[in-house]
């Protein structure tokens, strides 16, 4: 039923870390921790029409993952977060010299501000995911 919402109103759908799920409700693909890279060859040979994006957490991981044929990348945290207290981020400039020359498109994720979403395009970012970033917003609409 998900899929069918998603699929009308020109969403991708994907599910974390199970490709049998993702096959059974249809999804677009599937989204692995970064200690999951290694299944993604096995994951493409049985459900090859599955999307597979991948959270990367440094610049090695982000190219196991293209040499293993992930489609997409999450780098993160790029700036310190919420949810990962006392972490500190990459910055924008390390993650953009991190995915420089790699064959996937990767997403920026992690302590993202408005400011920082302008530069992203130019230093090579496919994009941005987020979740404070989000939450704060629609928490600001609430009150």
């Amino acid at each position: 039923y998900l899929s069918k919402i998603c699929k009308l109103r020109h969403l991708r759908l994907y599910i974390a870390q199970s490709p049998v799920l993702a096959y059974a409700v249809n999804a677009d693909g599937i989204h692995l921790p970064e200690y999951q890279i290694a299944r993604i060859p096995m994951i493409r040979s049985r459900y090859p029409a599955l999307d597979i994006s991948t959270a990367c957490h440094s610049e090695r991981a982000l190219h196991k993952a293209a040499a293993l044929g992930a489609d997409r990348a999450f780098l993160s945290p790029v700036f310190p977060t919420k949810s990962h207290p006392g972490k500190a981020g990459t910055g924008l400039m390390t993650a953009a010299l991190a995915i420089r020359r790699l064959p996937l498109p990767v997403y920026a994720l992690g302590g993202l501000q408005n400011h920082h979403l302008r530069q992203l395009g130019g230093l090579g970012f496919s994009g941005f995911g987020a979740i404070s970033y989000f939450e704060d917003r629609i928490a600001d609409k609430s009150t």
